[in-house]
Parts: structure tokens; sequence; C-alpha cells
């Protein structure tokens, strides 16, 4: 991660600090690409999603989804149909938690 892009969260976010940042301070409440073009400038926030960029086949898929917007949102459209797939877990194999942080 870009060192000032670590200092502004480390700021933001100390040890405990129930606070939350943005996954995209560029447009923070706007469904767009910002998000591919802050990993692609080496400024994700999660060093997981940040590590997309350092494989020459995820980052091209990154590149192709930080310029394209169409190709984004549909690229999007189709994965979400496909997580509907998903089993949902019931009863007392899966929970809806309370606070997304903690389990129940």
């Amino acid at each position: 991660m870009d060192g000032a892009k670590a200092a502004e969260l480390a700021r933001q976010c100390s040890p405990g600090s129930p606070n939350a940042v943005p996954m995209d301070a560029g447009s923070p409440d706007t469904f767009d690409t910002g998000y591919f073009r802050a990993l692609l400038a080496n400024q994700g926030v999660l060093a997981s999603d940040q590590t997309l960029t350092s494989d020459n086949a995820t980052a091209a898929l990154v590149a192709q989804n930080a310029g394209n917007v169409y190709l984004f949102v549909t690229r999007f459209g189709d994965a979400m149909v496909r997580m509907g797939g998903i089993r949902v877990l019931t009863g007392g194999d899966g929970q809806i938690r309370t606070n997304c942080r903690v389990v129940n």
C-alpha cells in the first residue's frame, strides 16, 4: 500500500477504534469503477484486494474493470446472479449476524 495512504488509514483507524473508512475514498457514495482505479494507484484499503494487482492475470481484470464502467457493471450483475445460486445456510447451520464484525 502507498505509504501516505497507510499513514492516513492509521490516523483514521487506530487499534480498537470503531471507525470505518470507505473502500473507495474518491467516490464513496457512487457505484462506479473508483475502487478498481484506487487499486491501480496502490491505494487499496484491504491488503487482500490490493494483492490483485500483483499478479498479471488478476491485474489485467482490475485494469479492465477500472477502465470500462459498462464492463464492470455487467460483470458485477453476472456475479450477483451466480451468488444468488449459493445455498443459504438456515437453522442451526447458519446465522444472521447482528454485528457483521462479530460472530453471534
